[in-house]
């Protein structure tokens, strides 16, 4: 027996025997009468704890709305306005609209009603037509994790509330990560960002040290970041999350609605807010003629956090699943389980282009489309139960979601999966957290092993141009394994052929194709206003609607290109994809550019999908060609450059200038290899 206090001690010890004693139910059923005073006594003490805790909420505002704006970028424009929007309703009595906003010297020198210009981070409490400043930060790097976790102790620690909602407002870039503070230090040549696990690190401390056990809302005011490798993230620390799937036009969300709709129902939940935001989101497009546009290509996921660890499990099992599918498979001829994946990954929807963040329910639907029973193979059954498992957990985690009509296979959450091996950043993707506790990376690297045994493109045949019937024939490997096909024009410039524009051609059963073309036409940009123009090299489109009656076909086209404010044109740093909407009928194309307003067009983007306004800045397209391992890659080509003025650029159908082309087609596999072939033409 060891003592503190001597006696104290033992009569401490000899309470607590007792107590157990008098507890003890015997086998009869016989207690000792003391356990229900216990409970009554427990009892009594939890409602006082609770009644005491309820007393202490009840001094506090009933939600504290936290933006992380992290805007020392090229949105400074379109955050200013944001951040007008929240001053229009401002912070009340139960509704606290807190803020760090850092700016750039380089953008915008407006000033923000009572505030000046300011190029620091600074914190400010929101008022009605008012900014409250708490605090100038200086030159801070909002890529921090450090600069995140402080701002959110900042405002919790001052703003006390019942319910809790934490924005982010920037770039975003799916799993890469999120912001880019272009006057902080770079990082490997890139603009610094916050990634994923600086944000899981960052929210991880400011919660510990709060106390807030999981925020009701989070959001991300960005692109790109409804993706499962973020949500991977977010579940540990929210109930509600809302992002987009998709990019988004720079001017996001209504804040103004978003906190009006807050004001006036305190007692709503973060499901129905998140539902706000959305649809105010939506309707900010529909209502505007000038946006509408923009709105066929947007999307906004409500998401319910707890059940994110569901859509991990089901994920799990899919691609566990097919890594058994391909078992075995390796060189083509041997690969038809690989094959019925690879076409069921190029006909999911894409979203952010270059950054494949593919639809996981839309993948998980063309598995059970495209992948056939066989009750002879148990993997093919295996694969569309598990494809199926991912679609209910899917439509059972996104409780809510819009889309815009260009965007119809929006299903609310993506997922990492490039088209080529060569594509896959493997070392990176690897050490995510999200790659580290699941199965997918291990899936992927299946796959492109599989794809990376195969160097040999498709074979292009029987080119013949009969009036205006320009025909072929295109066949791949011995397992049919063509995964596009184009009618292209191409030139020869310093003795490499250059694609100057393609168009998307469906092949017969036997690999036929055919095409009419005019002679004389094809798609040029230029800038709106302007004279000179460029032929259009159109990288990919899509087409969105057609209208049987009219005719009239609507299409996204994107179109690669490079850009400079001096005389280099450098496709490492500059390179950016030009996003147009087109309306074509016959000859006659009607546009409208996507993210296009009064700070510039800014329907351009770079490798790291932010946002470039092209106003007062040179422009060049990139000519595609196929290298000597049949790889499609771009150069600057040496057409006329473009200047590009205040209302953007076009896309327009023209006359080709005299001179000789090369008119045909290319072709591409699943696995990344090119072929082409083409015959001389003259236009006059």
């Amino acid at each position: 027996m060891f003592e503190i206090g001597g006696k104290t001690m033992k009569k401490i010890i000899l309470a607590v025997f007792m107590l157990m004693v008098f507890t003890v139910r015997t086998d009869a059923g016989f207690n000792f009468g003391i356990t229900d005073a216990v409970k009554k006594q427990s009892q009594k003490l939890d409602k006082k704890i609770e009644k005491k805790h309820q007393e202490e909420i009840a001094k506090y505002p009933k939600w504290t709305v936290m933006c992380f704006e992290s805007y020392d970028n090229n949105l400074e424009g379109c955050a200013l306005e944001d951040l007008k929007e929240m001053a229009k309703v401002g912070s009340t009595s139960n509704m606290n609209v807190v803020v760090q906003f850092d700016r750039s010297p380089n953008y915008s020198s407006a000033p923000v009603y009572n505030i000046p210009n300011w190029t620091t981070a600074k914190r400010f409490y929101v008022k009605q037509n008012y900014l409250e400043e708490k605090a100038d930060l200086g030159e801070v790097n909002m890529a921090s994790s450090a600069t995140l976790s402080g701002f959110i102790q900042w405002a919790v620690t001052n703003y006390p509330a019942d319910k809790y909602v934490l924005i982010f407002g920037d770039h975003g870039a799916s799993w890469p990560g999120f912001g880019h503070d272009e006057t902080s230090p770079e990082v490997d040549g890139e603009t610094d960002c916050l990634t994923l696990e600086e944000i899981d690190s960052a929210m991880l401390e400011a919660t510990q040290k709060t106390g807030i056990n999981k925020f009701d809302l989070i959001g991300f005011d960005a692109c790109l970041q409804a993706d499962i490798q973020t949500l991977h993230i977010m579940k540990q620390y929210g109930k509600i999350y809302v992002a987009s799937e998709e990019t988004e036009p720079g001017y996001g969300w209504q804040y103004d609605q978003i906190l009006t709709y807050l004001k006036n129902n305190l007692n709503t939940t973060p499901q129905d807010l998140g539902r706000k935001i959305a649809d105010s989101y939506k309707t900010s497009f529909d209502q505007n003629p000038e946006m509408v546009d923009q709105g066929s290509g947007i999307t906004l996921s409500v998401i319910d956090l707890e059940k994110v660890a569901q859509v991990e499990t089901a994920l799990n099992g899919l691609a566990s699943a097919m890594k058994q599918f391909t078992a075995g498979e390796t060189v083509p001829g041997t690969r038809p389980n690989w094959l019925e994946l690879a076409k069921s990954k190029v006909g999911t929807q894409n979203h952010g282009d270059d950054y494949y963040a593919l639809d996981i329910y839309h993948l998980a639907r063309n598995l059970m489309d495209n992948i056939t029973e066989d009750a002879n193979v148990s993997t093919d059954d295996m694969v569309r139960q598990r494809a199926y498992d991912c679609m209910t957990a899917i439509d059972s985690a996104v409780s809510y979601r819009i889309v815009g009509s260009g965007r119809p296979f929006g299903y609310g959450i993506s997922i990492y999966y490039p088209n080529y091996g060569f594509e896959y950043s493997s070392e990176t993707y690897s050490n995510t957290s999200f790659a580290i506790m699941n199965l997918w990376e291990e899936y992927l690297s299946r796959y492109f092993n599989i794809a990376g045994k195969d160097k040999v493109p498709p074979v292009i045949s029987n080119l013949t141009i009969n009036g205006n019937t320009i025909s072929a024939n295109i066949v791949g490997n011995t397992d049919n394994d063509v995964s596009e096909a184009n009618f292209t024009l191409a030139q020869l410039v310093d003795g490499t052929t250059v694609v100057l524009g393609s168009i998307p051609v469906e092949r017969e059963g036997n690999g036929d194709v055919e095409m009419n073309w005019n002679g004389s036409h094809w798609y040029a940009i230029k800038s709106a206003g302007g004279a000179n123009s460029i032929l259009a090299p159109i990288k990919s489109s899509q087409l969105i609607s057609e209208d049987e009656e009219t005719g009239k076909r609507t299409y996204y086209v994107l179109i690669p290109a490079v850009y400079t404010d001096s005389t280099e044109y450098d496709i490492s740093k500059n390179a950016i994809t030009l996003y147009f909407q087109i309306v074509v009928d016959s000859d006659t194309v009607s546009q409208n550019s996507l993210y296009s307003d009064e700070t510039g067009f800014i329907g351009a983007f770079n490798s790291s999908l932010t946002p470039i306004n092209l106003k007062d800045q040179k422009l060049k397209i990139l000519w595609g060609s196929i290298n000597n391992n049949n790889l499609l890659e771009y150069k600057v080509a040496s057409e006329t450059e473009l200047t590009v003025g205040s209302q953007g650029i076009e896309i327009v159908m023209q006359e080709l200038p005299a001179g000789t082309y090369k008119i045909g087609y290319n072709s591409g596999d699943y696995a990344g290899n090119w072929d082409e072939d083409y015959e001389d033409v003259i236009v006059q």
